[in-house]
């Protein structure tokens, strides 16, 4: 039965947009077809990645917000235009299909290029492949979301009813959400292969960082019986699994501090000459630190929230492989830096930027492991 209103109808038209924007990332696999051969070819279509085809999908998506009146502030009453916002999704997901295949269409023909690609500058296949994977996110998880989320607002009636706060129902991504998202892949291009590495190393900081508020907020909820959590439950958690909880807080601090240093550091560089190979061994080795933190928390949280001290087993091996991660690191970065200075020996840019971070970090690792293992056998 075709939808009998214009609220349906786009209800209808968002939800199979955002289907589209999930098959776009699984076409990612079959993107032999139409490579670009030419250096001068993949070069304009970088180019028209970054100043038509991203900003048009953006403004399109701006449009669709503004048709449904959701650029205005939760307190105010949204005025949909349903017939305009309607008119909007054929070219929203032209342009989304556009910008998918461009992106996917950047490799080099020459599958073994990218193992020497030093003088590629932002064709190099570090930087390619990032900007590959955020666009595809983009597309395929966040805009995907988006759309399914306004589909179901509108589809339940939500839309412009006030919801128990009195205010009318939105979507969790505001227009500057979406706005900034687009914007920040926009900038990626410009960036150097250090800056890019930066940009990653300020995102694992955020992601870090998160797992603070996520351990603080479990030790408040086991210290104190009457709160609750999201699911209206209180963890009734061993005093020890606690005192564990509370000794993530410096790992996470001392990494996230890490993190944010080497993000924003004046004292070293990475030459643009160094291949893909040698940018990605880089980043395998930062993201690990982080990666092993999340299994650490996550195995400990999981242990209170589920009341099952079980839950922790197998963390000794995602506590080595964390140290290993913060050995890896700092010895890819003493291996791989230029210092700012030409006056300035690697070990002394190393040991002013770290020095601190191993004296805390390394002493901190030794008692969790330790307190780790007696909780562990006791169990």
């Amino acid at each position: 039965m075709s939808p009998s209103q214009p609220s349906d109808a786009l209800a209808e038209a968002l939800l199979d947009l955002s289907r589209k924007c999930q098959e776009l990332r699984q076409q990612k696999g079959h993107k032999q077809e139409g490579k670009a051969t030419d250096l001068k070819i993949r070069q304009d279509s970088l180019s028209q990645i970054q100043t038509t085809l991203l900003p048009a999908a953006r403004n399109s998506v701006v449009e669709l917000y503004k048709a449904l009146d959701l650029a205005l502030k939760k307190s105010a009453s949204p005025q949909p235009q349903y017939n305009d916002a309607l008119a909007i999704v054929p070219s929203l997901s032209k342009a989304l299909v556009n910008l998918s295949l461009s992106a996917n269409n950047l490799d080099p023909k020459d599958e073994k290029f990218g193992l020497n690609d030093q003088n590629s500058g932002p064709l190099k296949k570090f930087r390619i492949e990032n900007l590959q994977q955020e666009i595809s996110e983009l597309i395929s998880i966040f805009l995907s979301d988006v759309f399914e989320e306004i589909s179901e607002l509108l589809s339940s009636g939500d839309f412009t009813n006030s919801g128990h706060d009195g205010e009318p129902a939105q979507p969790h991504a505001s227009i500057d959400m979406v706005e900034d998202s687009f914007n920040r892949i926009i900038h990626l291009v410009d960036l150097s292969d250090f800056g890019l590495l930066q940009s990653l190393w300020q995102e694992d900081e955020e992601e870090v960082g998160h797992l603070l508020v996520i351990i603080n907020r479990e030790v408040s909820i086991a210290q104190h019986p009457d709160l609750l959590d999201d699911q209206g439950f209180s963890h009734k958690v061993t005093p020890r699994l606690v005192k564990l909880l509370e000794q993530c807080n410096p790992l996470i601090k001392s990494c996230r501090g890490f993190y944010r240093k080497i993000a924003s550091a004046d004292l070293f560089t990475i030459s643009e000459k160094k291949s893909t190979v040698e940018l990605e061994s880089i980043v395998h080795h930062s993201a690990g630190i982080k990666q092993s933190l999340q299994h650490i928390v996550h195995a400990l949280t999981s242990a209170a929230v589920l009341q099952r001290v079980e839950q922790v087993r197998g963390t000794q091996s995602h506590l080595h492989q964390f140290k290993k991660s913060v050995d890896d690191t700092l010895e890819t970065l003493a291996s791989h830096m230029t210092p700012s200075d030409p006056s300035a020996k690697v070990d002394e840019v190393m040991d002013k930027l770290f020095g601190h971070f191993k004296s805390t970090l390394y002493p901190a690792i030794s008692q969790f492991t330790s307190d780790f293992s007696e909780f562990e056998s006791s169990l």
